[in-house]
């Protein structure tokens, strides 16, 4: 059986660059040459430490829902 997809991470941190998200993919300011997949895909919390993030960690940005490895994928309209 398939496990559920969840949205990365990403799209509720506050450091995320979101004009560039729309067109270009997943850069923020912990990786401003591109997200790695570990952290899109949530293998791993980037709340804690990961290699190369610059000590910039997952923070909640306040204009999105609240981020939960257990919240389902959203269809999303961009």
């Amino acid at each position: 059986m398939l496990g559920m997809m969840a949205d990365p991470q990403c799209d509720y941190c506050k450091h995320v660059d979101r004009a560039r998200m729309y067109k270009q993919g997943y850069y923020c300011a912990a990786y401003p040459d591109g997200v790695p997949d570990e952290i899109l895909s949530n293998a791993v919390d980037h709340a804690e430490a990961y290699a190369d993030d610059h000590a910039i960690r997952f923070e909640q940005d306040p204009n999105e829902e609240a981020f939960s490895f257990d919240t389902p994928l959203s269809v999303r309209v961009y």
